[in-house]
């Protein structure tokens, strides 16, 4: 094999590789999208498992358990996990304090 075309086959792989981590990338952050927002009577959360607004009254919720990235909720039916892993830090104090407020 000619000594130039291994010249050209080593900038050729690493654009292939750029291409596949800038997908990867764009795939993992469309997957992470999620929000949480509230007013004085309702929580509504839209989360990466459900993939649909999830409304719960605070009258629903019977008790409140904060982890270090986690918000357990214990609803009448079913228990909610919230995974706040991917907030910033000034959003995930907010969101914390509502919770405490809550409990």
């Amino acid at each position: 094999m000619p000594e130039d075309s291994i010249e050209i086959i080593n900038p050729v792989f690493m654009i292939l590789q750029g291409i596949v981590f800038l997908i990867w990338g764009i795939y993992n952050l469309r997957k992470r999208k999620f929000y949480i927002e509230w007013d004085e009577t309702e929580l509504r959360l839209f989360l990466q498992d459900t993939k649909r607004i999830e409304k719960v009254k605070f009258s629903d919720i019977r008790s409140v358990n904060i982890r270090l990235f986690e918000i357990e909720l214990k609803l009448p039916d079913k228990c909610r996990i919230i995974d706040l892993n991917n907030l910033e830090y000034e959003d995930l104090k907010k969101v914390k304090k509502k919770f405490e407020n809550i409990q």
